[in-house]
């Protein structure tokens, strides 16, 4: 029987990430484990090294967003009825989530038939399905406050 487990990058980098001295002690066990199995004499004891601690200056990795998602304040002419507005506007998930897995969610909280009705902008611009929140962060978002995102039906 096949081994159906698969290696999921991402996961392994969150788990990296929160807890990187796992990674150097799996590597430590490897090579002691290796070197024992090369001389038959028993490994000595050594003391192991020393855990890199994070300095006051270093920032933590991040591993959630926090966001505002709100129905677009513009409304243009022969536009369809105006989006409501969530109950909970403000939303804390993962950076890596992309644009397709908000409108989905938009969908399912507006009871929207097919989530490819709504476009999400930032900044009075469209986003694409497949950006995640830290890209349009980086790359959209110029403020030092939380991200605005703004959801309106698609131009047709």
């Amino acid at each position: 029987m096949k081994n159906h487990v698969r290696f999921d990058r991402t996961k392994q980098n969150i788990v990296d990430l929160i807890v990187p001295h796992f990674k150097e002690d799996y590597a430590n066990e490897k090579n002691r484990a290796s070197a024992s199995r090369k001389t038959s004499a028993r490994p000595t004891a050594e003391a192991p090294p020393p855990k890199k601690m994070r300095t006051e200056g270093q920032k933590a990795p991040k591993l959630y967003l926090t966001y505002e998602l709100r129905p677009n304040p513009e409304k243009k002419p022969g536009e369809r009825k105006e989006l409501k507005a969530l109950v909970k506007p403000w939303l804390r998930t993962s950076p890596k989530l992309t644009v397709k897995h908000l409108k989905k969610y938009l969908a399912m909280k507006l009871e929207l038939d097919n989530f490819e009705e709504v476009e999400l902008t930032c900044q009075g611009e469209v986003l694409g399905t497949d950006h995640t929140l830290e890209f349009i962060k980086k790359t959209r978002w110029h403020g030092k406050s939380n991200l605005k995102l703004h959801y309106r039906w698609k131009c047709r």
